[in-house]
């Protein structure tokens, strides 16, 4: 492996070299030729001070797309994100601190389980989190459906909130990994969201950027995820425990299906409420395994646990008896939100225009439920963006009544649809068109957790 060649931490602070071309700069690449660090830099720093336009940079995520970046490559560039910005100083607070991502998925709402779970038991989080991608859902979408939760956070703020609550669920700010927002907006809407290069810069940048000393990535693979192949899944694995071993950090990974939704909520507000029952031990099965699997890989890598076993009882006890969600009410609290609004009696959320339901045309066994059709059906319903300033509706969204194995009879509710005003004809179709059924049952259930980077994990497993 070539040596990697890095830059100095001035250099985030200087403009891009003169004789720098972005047109030359996207020509190489183009090209299939690889960029030298400071040509990187340049670029990044070009974005961020407006001398690169918005075009320039979508023309280089196509040419990315298309010719890809080396192992370097993407090293310089999450580097230079890292570089932009400042890494948040925990000097001072006391404690092990652990940050977790997720490449998205649908239904997925494990970083709100998992960071006032590890929270309870004593390990600090500062999670950095984006917005919707594609078709899948964000976390700081998913916040905002909270009234008064104020997800931009300080580094200022951060750190108090870190040390009064244990953790802090913030959007990307501007001092932490600045550079990777204008690149993560423009994947969106650009159909440059699947890279996998693109997608480790950006994922562990803003976790080299968080301080953390632990670092959990659950790697999603399937229909419902950027990831369509383990193999593709495995790669991106190992590219992003790569990169985290060039900053010095030690990064473990899980790879997890998404052939089906996460849970049974897909949506904004809807999520929030299967968190709030989840944090209180009474969540959907898959959920609660992969948000107990992520947090107890985070505890044995902090050293907190012995082994796997261990840790899953203490992680478990903290849903069943309330205290993971006291945490998740802490954090609501410190940083704006209405706790009141978090009670399913009250439901103080954004609330839809209107209900509808699914019915089972047929008698059988639920053999599929395709995540991306839900996905798209609830983007229809206006709670994803086709374009990176739409306003989402956090009112709408699905909620599953079933999944897949389940056995249904004709006419059964197969799930809710919390509509607005948008494409509903076609959102319902859609939705309808994800489910696929047969006589005779599955013969085993598809697992949830395919690969683990910690082995002493893996016996835990579905």
């Amino acid at each position: 492996m070539a040596t990697t060649e890095t830059l100095s931490s001035h250099s985030a602070k200087r403009p891009p070299s003169l004789d720098f071309n972005p047109i030359t700069f996207i020509e190489q690449k183009k090209q299939g030729v690889a960029h030298t660090a400071v040509a990187i830099h340049d670029f990044v720093q070009g974005v961020m001070a407006g001398t690169v336009a918005d075009y320039q940079l979508s023309a280089w995520l196509m040419a990315v797309c298309l010719k890809g970046l080396t192992e370097d490559e993407t090293f310089y560039l999450t580097e230079a994100f890292v570089q932009s910005g400042e890494i948040l100083n925990l000097e001072g607070i006391e404690g092990t601190f652990v940050d977790k991502h997720s490449t998205g998925g649908v239904g997925d709402k494990t970083t709100l389980v998992v960071v006032p779970l590890l929270a309870s038991m004593g390990l600090k989080i500062a999670k950095l989190s984006g917005r919707g991608l594609g078709f899948t859902g964000g976390t700081i979408d998913k916040l905002e459906a909270i009234p008064g939760f104020k997800v931009a956070q300080s580094t200022q703020a951060m750190r108090e909130q870190l040390q009064q609550v244990g953790a802090v669920l913030s959007s990307q700010t501007g001092d932490l990994a600045p550079a990777d927002a204008p690149f993560y907006a423009l994947r969106d809407v650009t159909a440059t969201m699947d890279n996998l290069s693109l997608i480790a810069a950006s994922v562990v940048s803003k976790k080299i950027a968080s301080g953390a000393d632990v670092i959990i990535i659950d790697i999603k693979v399937g229909r419902g995820a950027f990831m369509k192949t383990l193999t593709e899944a495995k790669a991106l694995a190992s590219l992003c425990r790569t990169i985290g071993a060039k900053f010095g950090k030690r990064l473990e990974t899980i790879i997890s299906s998404m052939d089906q939704p996460l849970g049974t909520a897909i949506g904004h507000s809807v999520e929030i409420l299967e968190v709030v029952e989840t944090l209180k031990g009474k969540g959907s099965t898959d959920l609660e395994h992969l948000s107990l699997a992520l947090s107890c890989v985070a505890c044995v890598s902090a050293g907190l646990f012995p082994t796997a076993e261990t840790a899953w009882v203490a992680l478990k006890e903290k849903l069943n008896n309330g205290e993971a969600f006291l945490q998740f009410e802490a954090i609501v609290r410190a940083q704006g939100g209405d706790v009141e609004a978090l009670d399913p009696e009250t439901n103080a959320l954004p609330q839809p225009a209107r209900m509808a339901t699914i019915m089972a045309p047929t008698s059988g066994y639920i053999h599929q439920i395709d995540s991306l059709k839900v996905a798209k059906a609830v983007k229809l319903l206006g709670g994803g963006r086709a374009q990176k300033t739409d306003v989402l509706d956090l009112s709408v969204g699905v909620q599953l009544q079933h999944k897949v194995g389940d056995f249904v009879e004709e006419g059964e509710v197969l799930a809710k649809v919390f509509t607005g005003k948008h494409h509903f004809n076609e959102a319902i179709e859609t939705l309808k068109s994800a489910f696929q059924y047969a006589t005779f049952p599955l013969d085993e259930q598809p697992p949830l957790i395919l690969e683990s980077s910690l082995p002493l994990f893996l016996h835990l497993n579905n």
